[in-house]
């Protein structure tokens, strides 16, 4: 499979399960994707030890956003399974507001 995001090294924060990077067309200053390390392409199909990697990563990067960029609230958008670029691959998407 040929999926953009399944050979994403360039994390800005990671665990063993998933990573977080700058979204390549930011719709805010700051605006991250958070992503399975495996290839997942829908949120249902996460396990259980993936939910909760990304539900971590989601904090630290709310975390991070906060110390650099001090956002008034963000949105976290899950885009529908047939919305999804990069060969399908699932991600999570933490949007700063201003």
């Amino acid at each position: 499979m040929d999926c953009a995001y399944c050979q994403r090294e360039d994390f800005v924060l990671e665990n063993e399960l998933a990573g977080a990077f700058f979204a390549d067309k930011p719709r805010a200053k700051g605006d991250m994707l958070i992503i399975p390390k495996a290839h997942v392409e829908n949120f249902v199909k996460l396990s259980s030890k993936q939910k909760a990697a990304i539900d971590q990563l989601i904090f630290s990067t709310k975390k991070y956003l906060d110390q650099k960029y001090q956002p008034n609230h963000y949105n976290l958008v899950v885009p529908e399974e047939d919305k999804l670029k990069a060969s399908k691959h699932l991600y999570i998407n933490l949007v700063p507001s201003y």
